[in-house]
């Protein structure tokens, strides 16, 4: 594969570079000069002119040398599976997601495609499955042109979760045959960008799913984590909202830290990647296949678990604290009397004897200065500490905080327009009346 090579000088032609080397002329001419000739002859260019003439003047002594050197300089190397830039379709070509445009491959047909590296096949297939296997590709598109179909995909780098590589694969009548990557080794079209490539397409004729990195809203979220900025020495003893780590679950876990230990034992036992179900596993039917099987449950899994956590006295959980609370409200231990029940009632609430109806005047002056159902999650610490200072700040200045800080966002928007509705339409289903009440508290 002949590719540009970048230089301080232009190129002397050869037949020049011979002439000056075999005249007595060496010793006169200046760095810049040898420079140049070092770099004809792909040698190094850089150092004193006595290290230049150093590397030159083998080839004075030995015509025969400088003979060879040349007519290995002049040979250009090519692959069969490289692929031109000048062969892609332009982005605008019209790419579509088309899976039932993608050809249909199977294992045999990438080791075919990848012997036509002779070394180093195996290692960079084992590179390839790594990054496969951690949804290190973002897209994947095709675009046909008669018998010929391009596949084009976005795959991030093994080391980054920026930079993307472009990596386009040709095929025809199904079969791989040539590739291009703006990777450093891309040209020859047998990088492991390209073999990514030919495991997704093989992953999709198996499995009939796609194998992609992950979105934003599929990842575990990490905005409830305090910000910590470099420079600032900032103290938050704030305690995460996910009481499990990332790192603890098996999916989300990367390709790149497979336990050697278990991966040998699996080996041992016999058991293959194509018997493995690592790669099969449909969460969203796993999960729906649990709740099936709780529900033909016949015994209370609330009380299960609660005696269970009270034989060994694990009763600092979160788990326990609900669901002890959610069986004492069953067993009515909290609807007995308690001094604050008895508290006369708000002189606002009784002159005001009737509710008033939501969204209007009466009502946002109601809830003006005191704590109502929708305020308690932020007063509790459940959004952080900001919106426990808002709402705290509003509720002691008795300031309307639908005035001074309304709620914008779309979705809070759309369920006020469509909430009228939203609750006939549950009456109809369920066919149950549906009240509304004010909750404050004093």
């Amino acid at each position: 594969m002949a590719g540009n090579v970048k230089e301080d000088s232009p190129k002397m032609a050869f037949a020049a570079v011979k002439k000056v080397i075999n005249d007595d002329c060496l010793e006169s001419l200046n760095t810049k000069k040898l420079g140049e000739l070092c770099n004809s002859l792909k040698l190094k260019a850089s150092g004193t002119k006595s290290e230049l003439l150093q590397r030159l003047l083998p080839f004075k002594d030995d015509p025969a040398l400088l003979d060879n050197r040349v007519k290995n300089i002049s040979v250009k190397y090519s692959f069969t599976t490289a692929l031109s830039r000048q062969e892609i379709p332009p982005p605008t070509a019209g790419w579509k997601c088309n899976t039932s445009l993608f050809p249909k491959i199977s294992k045999d047909v990438i080791k075919t495609y990848q012997s036509n590296k002779r070394q180093g096949m195996i290692g960079q297939f084992r590179k390839a499955h790594r990054m496969f296997s951690s949804r290190r590709m973002k897209t994947i598109k095709v675009f046909k042109n008669g018998s010929q179909l391009f596949v084009k995909s976005s795959i991030l780098k093994s080391f980054s979760s920026e930079v993307t590589r472009t990596a386009t694969v040709l095929f025809i009548d199904n079969v791989p045959k040539k590739g291009f990557c703006e990777c450093a080794v891309g040209k020859c079209g047998l990088c492991c960008h390209v073999i990514v490539i030919l495991l997704q397409l093989e992953h999709f004729t198996t499995h009939k799913k796609l194998f992609l990195s992950l979105t934003c809203t599929e990842k575990l979220q990490k905005w409830h984590r305090p910000n910590l900025k470099k420079g600032k020495e900032v103290k938050a003893n704030l305690k995460a909202a996910a009481h499990i780590r990332l790192k603890y679950f098996r999916n989300a876990k990367s390709a790149r830290h497979v336990n050697q230990r278990t991966k040998k034992k699996v080996v041992a036992r016999g058991v293959s990647d194509e018997n493995s179900d690592w790669l099969k596993r449909d969460i969203s039917s796993m999960s729906s296949q649990v709740v099936d099987g709780l529900s033909k449950c016949r015994i209370n899994l609330s009380n299960h678990f609660l005696k269970t956590l009270e034989k060994f006295k694990i009763r600092h959980s979160g788990l326990y604290h609900h669901l002890s609370y959610k069986n004492a409200y069953l067993n009515r231990v909290i609807q007995n009397e308690h001094d604050y029940t008895k508290l006369n009632p708000p002189a606002n609430l009784e002159q005001n004897s009737k509710t008033p109806s939501e969204c209007t005047s009466d009502w946002l002056n109601l809830r003006t200065g005191v704590i109502t159902a929708s305020k308690l999650p932020s007063l509790l610490g459940f959004h952080g500490n900001k919106e426990f200072d808002s709402s705290w700040f509003y509720i002691l200045n008795k300031i309307d905080e639908s005035k001074c800080k309304p709620k914008q966002y779309r979705n809070f928007q759309r369920g006020n327009y469509y909430e009228k509705e939203a609750l006939e339409h549950f009456q109809k289903l369920s066919g149950k009346s549906v009240y509304s009440k004010i909750l404050i508290v004093t």
